[in-house]
């Protein structure tokens, strides 16, 4: 028996809003996972990636796509983050036919907490470490809430070809910043468009970096979590993507 309360809560029903999802096939997500699937059939090695990048015209561009492989950062953790908050009603949901009471987040009530910045030009510099000349750079971690470990620090030892040609797009973009300066004074949504104008899934050069980092400089799970601020090593699982022809070569 419906009471009067339940009767006057707002009816909230998940399948008509998945159909609308499924029509919309131009929609940033459903270019997204159409990417994901085709890049999952195949593993693009490190020049691979870097031809595609080096082909796009736009410097900053070219820079934002460098970054978010070399780092095997989150997009929210590279360009700005707009830090909101919002409110929840309780509804009535209805998903696959059934019904339920639930709290749901009411996006109407959005309010603006603070706006975080992109990396900045003095959050890169040169050092260097066992006679490699390193680019490290400073970057916040939303990963990892613990004390302290709220910024991570990825490191790019200049000592392969591969590495300093990633980092010649770098210098050619900053070397036009103020030391102050942020590198990508833009939202996630419109990082998101840049990537997948490239032929990219918003989170595969994440993934691909991590498997890279794997495949091509034997990283353990310890290595892995201090490079991705990951607060342990389980995650790995979902991002690594080794193939029987790895494990090969270490039998």
């Amino acid at each position: 028996m419906t009471t009067n309360d339940e009767r006057e809560l707002e009816i909230v029903n998940l399948d008509e809003l998945k159909i609308k999802r499924r029509e919309s096939p131009g929609h940033p997500w459903k270019i997204a996972r159409r990417l994901e699937k085709e890049q999952a059939a195949k593993f693009l090695s490190i020049e691979d990636i870097y031809n595609r990048i080096k082909k796009m015209n736009n410097i900053r561009d070219k820079c934002l796509l460098v970054m978010l492989y070399i780092t095997a950062g989150r997009i929210s953790e590279i360009v700005r983050r707009d830090v909101v908050k919002f409110r929840k009603k309780e509804v009535r949901l209805v998903n696959k036919g059934k019904v339920k009471r639930a709290k749901i987040i009411d996006y109407s009530t959005k309010e603006r907490k603070r706006i975080e910045p992109s990396i900045k030009r003095r959050d890169l510099s040169l050092q260097t470490k066992d006679d490699k000349k390193t680019v490290v750079i400073r970057m916040r971690n939303l990963k990892n809430k613990r004390k302290g470990e709220q910024v991570k620090l990825i490191p790019l030892p200049l000592n392969s070809e591969i590495n300093k040609k990633f980092f010649a797009i770098i210098k050619q973009y900053v070397q036009i910043l103020d030391e102050d300066e942020e590198l990508f004074p833009i939202g996630i949504r419109r990082a998101e468009n840049i990537i997948l104008k490239a032929g990219f899934n918003p989170h595969f050069l994440r993934s691909v970096r991590l498997t890279h980092l794997v495949k091509y400089h034997n990283f353990s799970d310890q290595k892995l979590k201090a490079f991705s601020g990951w607060s342990d090593s389980r995650p790995a699982a979902h991002y690594i993507r080794i193939g029987w022809e790895d494990l090969v070569s270490s039998m």
